[in-house]
């Protein structure tokens, strides 16, 4: 397994996640929040 990718990804994850808590617009802050429960394995629905 290359842990560049995977280390690649957690940052990727860590992002979202504060761009998700400092966002004021309501829209782009649920488009944050279903890319990241996507990232967790959720389904899309």
């Amino acid at each position: 397994m290359n842990t560049g990718i995977l280390e690649d990804s957690v940052k990727d994850y860590y992002r979202l996640l504060t761009a998700s808590k400092a966002e004021k617009n309501v829209k782009q802050k649920m488009h944050y929040d279903a890319v990241l429960l996507y990232m967790e394995g959720c389904p899309r629905k």
